[in-house]
């Protein structure tokens, strides 16, 4: 007896579709007035406690690189929060990208303008880095083109976009000593491409960053912060 086997074949066809964005804009729409008379008051009561003035600032602060007046408020505030709560820490670090206003104006300062300045609810945390990580993390922000410090310096070579001279609490970095870093659960987790630290255990130290901006500014106003080359090209 012969057996015969015979396959089955399935011929598939593919339909291409094409989609097109619409938005829907109309003036006819009408707020709810009763959803209105429920969601007033709780405008009104945020938008008071925003608009409380904080403190001042002596001098405009900006976002600009390498002495970024704008990340050194924020770096000063992270050591400043550390500091009072008595958590170990030797120096602070505030990338570029977080700071989500250009410049904030001298005078009086209100809550609201730190929000804008920090939308995000990022929790300050600590890790413990060997000096040559502290070397690795301060490569990556030279080659960003220069991060923000509190208690440290450093300058940046700018033919190999690499850190030169740096310095933690005045100091030239020591062979095999562990450093405290105070920053940001966003950096800490890897952030920023520095997944080198999402290795690290973390501690946090219970306030957000944003808050201790706020903080900081309201025991320590007025406040001044001047360009001082904690960060600098480095053209030797």
């Amino acid at each position: 007896m012969a057996l015969h086997l015979t396959g089955c074949q399935t011929t598939q066809q593919y339909q291409k579709y094409t989609y097109t964005k619409h938005q829907i804009v109309s003036k006819s729409i009408v707020p709810d007035s009763a959803i209105l008379r429920i969601v007033q008051p709780y405008k009104i009561k945020i938008e008071s406690e925003l608009n409380i003035v904080i403190g001042s600032i002596t001098n405009e602060l900006k976002k600009e690189l390498p002495d970024n007046t704008l990340g050194y408020l924020v770096a000063e505030s992270i050591m400043h929060h550390t500091s009072r709560r008595n958590i170990a820490c030797d120096f602070a670090i505030v990338n570029t990208g977080t700071l989500r206003i250009p410049n904030i104006s001298f005078g009086p300062i209100t809550k609201k303008t730190i929000f804008e300045l920090l939308p995000f609810d990022n929790r300050i945390v600590t890790l413990q880095l060997t000096d040559s990580l502290v070397t690795l993390l301060l490569n990556h922000a030279a080659n960003a083109g220069g991060w923000a410090v509190g208690g440290a310096s450093y300058g940046i070579d700018t033919v190999n976009s690499i850190a030169t001279n740096i310095k933690i609490n005045g100091k030239n970095l020591e062979k095999n000593k562990i450093y405290t870093l105070a920053v940001s659960d966003y950096l800490a987790q890897g952030g920023d491409q520095l997944n080198f630290l999402k290795v690290l255990p973390s501690k946090d130290s219970g306030g957000l960053v944003r808050d201790a901006i706020i903080e900081y500014i309201t025991m320590k106003s007025p406040i001044t912060i001047t360009k001082n080359q904690r960060v600098y090209y480095d053209t030797k």
